[in-house]
């Protein structure tokens, strides 16, 4: 994968010649892949940036849908996708959403910016 401060994000393929780009239209600073994104038909990817909006870009008939998970609390610092969760940092706290269900919590004593996922 590769993100430029342009906003352009390009995922390549190991195993074959296919490459998805997608241009994000401002800057990224963290991007996260659909667990098994290449066997998937959605291929789906969440970014976050500056801007502080967290956006997911899902596949559909007409191109890829962008569809705004979280705004309004300053720069996305991390983002990470394991299994049906997300889990992304800013300034102010680490959220966690399903992604089946779109269902928020929120932990104001943590303020790290580091996401690990096992």
């Amino acid at each position: 994968m590769c993100v430029l401060l342009s906003g352009q994000v390009a995922v390549y393929s190991l195993s074959n010649p296919e490459s998805h780009v997608f241009n994000m239209k401002r800057p990224v600073r963290t991007v996260a892949l659909e667990p098994n994104f290449a066997k998937s038909s959605t291929r789906s990817l969440i970014s976050g940036g500056m801007a502080g909006n967290l956006v997911l870009h899902e596949k559909g008939w007409l191109g890829y849908k962008e569809t705004t998970l979280h705004a309004g609390e300053g720069p996305i610092w991390q983002v990470r996708w394991r299994d049906n969760l997300v889990a992304w940092a800013n300034d102010l706290v680490r959220r966690f959403i399903s992604r089946l269900t779109f269902r928020h919590s929120r932990n104001m004593t943590i303020h790290a910016c580091i996401l690990t996922g096992r």
